[in-house]
């Protein structure tokens, strides 16, 4: 499934030493209605050394699984701290600190929880 982001806040600078971690990220489209919309960055959480957004209005996050993947989940991922590898969406691929805006390639999308 593809998901088309939006315009993204980089909020500091490039640096070669350090991913590029957006505050915010916008998902505009795709076939994964569920997850339109915008997320922010949380900083209570950073499961498995990587970031979490939260959607503004739902329970919906994107985060890192212990698979080293990202991944679309929602409250059950959040109570487990995300130590978890599994969600509604996921990249078929570790990512190896690429964002989940920038990193190519389609999203794995289950139908079911």
């Amino acid at each position: 499934a593809m998901v088309f982001w939006g315009e993204v806040d980089e909020g500091f600078e490039v640096s070669d030493k350090v991913p590029l971690i957006p505050p915010r990220l916008v998902v505009i489209g795709g076939q994964m209605s569920r997850a339109k919309g915008e997320y922010t960055r949380i900083f209570e959480a950073a499961p498995n050394g990587a970031p979490v957004w939260k959607h503004v209005s739902m329970e919906t996050y994107i985060f890192s699984g212990v698979d080293r993947r990202w991944y679309f989940g929602g409250k059950i991922q959040k109570e487990r701290k995300f130590a978890v590898s599994k969600g509604f969406a996921t990249k078929p691929r570790p990512h190896g600190m690429c964002m989940p805006h920038v990193i190519t390639g389609s999203w794995m999308v289950w139908n079911g929880e």
